[in-house]
């Protein structure tokens, strides 16, 4: 008994020092990155600083539900009724911190991304601060394991949107884009998913306003569009709860 409680104290004091590794490697390479911006030095040290407490899905039971929508993906139908008759029993989701993943590589990369494209974009002088900081800097859109996502998106919807020389005419065409490729997708509020990452989202067909909000967050963020997201837990005509995205464009105002 004795010998186990050793084990696992050792196992978790090296869990701990890993993750300090990793958060002190990448805090050193953003204090060397920005050592001349002092302002976004600040904006990333404290997202950097927050993501110590960042957790995701991990675990059986959440691996179940990938190989669902692994399986099902091009078959929406057999999807829709494997989820509905998808028995969780006493398994419960397993939580796992962003410091335990390949964080270093999956942050740095999002940020010099992100901001190589907020250089990019012509509205970049529209950017509030504080929507900078929470709705664009952020390397994660919800609690689904972080992965190169930033890419993904680029690749799916290309360089087109960079010729708009605003927020709202270039959310426009992002998001008729983004329609005619989720095409026929159908809302189920009965289904009650986890997380999910965009390499997911992009291929599903069915599933809640939850799961087509944190899609449109992928998207509009990795083009430096500050892409707000609201949730009531009773909305008005359906009888449960509602996710929905909101724009803050050049004129200031947040559009739905």
């Amino acid at each position: 008994m004795i010998n186990r409680l050793i084990i696992i104290l050792v196992i978790g004091f090296c869990l701990f020092c890993c993750k300090n590794d990793s958060f002190e490697t990448v805090k050193n390479k953003v204090v060397v990155k920005f050592k001349n911006d002092s302002v976004n030095k600040e904006n990333v040290l404290l997202i950097l600083e927050n993501s110590r407490y960042e957790k995701h899905y991990t675990g059986s039971l959440y691996r179940k539900y990938l190989k669902l929508f692994e399986r099902y993906s091009d078959d929406p139908l057999k999807l829709e009724n494997e989820l509905l008759c998808f028995k969780k029993g006493s398994q419960k989701y397993v939580f796992e911190n962003d410091l335990n993943t390949d964080f270093e590589n999956n942050f740095i990369s999002y940020l010099e991304n992100i901001y190589k494209t907020t250089a990019k974009v012509s509205w970049a002088k529209n950017i509030e601060k504080q929507d900078l900081l929470n709705y664009i800097l952020p390397y994660k859109v919800n609690d689904s394991k972080p992965e190169k996502w930033f890419e993904a998106v680029h690749k799916d919807f290309g360089n087109e949107v960079f010729k708009f020389d605003s927020i709202s005419k270039a959310t426009i065409y992002l998001m008729k884009k983004a329609s005619t490729m989720i095409d026929g997708f159908k809302i189920n509020s009965k289904l009650d998913l986890p997380d999910l990452p965009y390499s997911v989202l992009k291929k599903l067909r069915v599933g809640t306003c939850k799961e087509l909000s944190h899609y449109t967050c992928y998207i509009l963020r990795s083009y430096a569009i500050p892409c707000y997201e609201d949730f009531t837990p009773n909305y008005t005509n359906i009888g449960s709860g509602h996710f929905w995205n909101a724009v803050k464009d050049e004129s200031k105002v947040l559009k739905p």
